[in-house]
């Protein structure tokens, strides 16, 4: 956890005073990284871990609210109901994994 929260610190920094990481428009970096705006929190939400909040880190907050005011990249994301149902299918089926026997 503290390598991942380590990693949201270096992006935060790289997107402070801009939009995006390119700078005022959406670029490919924007959209490699669109896994934390999209995906990261739908996993939070499964596991109950809170990392990415907007009081630790308000850059990342603004820059995720921009991506998801961005029609084509929301037709790009699977419906969050189907995608929270997969990852809480995965995360029980782990935690069954490594229950002990």
């Amino acid at each position: 956890m503290e390598e991942i929260r380590q990693q949201l610190k270096m992006l935060e920094g790289e997107l402070n005073g801009k939009d995006f990481f390119g700078g005022e428009t959406i670029g490919y970096v924007d959209i490699v990284a669109n896994v934390i705006a999209f995906w990261f929190p739908v996993t939070q939400e499964v596991t109950g871990e809170k990392l990415l909040t907007e009081e630790k880190f308000p850059a990342l907050s603004k820059w995720i609210e921009k991506l998801k005011s961005i029609d084509i990249v929301n037709t790009c994301i699977p419906p969050r109901e189907k995608h929270l149902a997969h990852d809480k299918a995965r995360f029980d089926a782990l935690k069954l994994n490594s229950a002990p026997k």
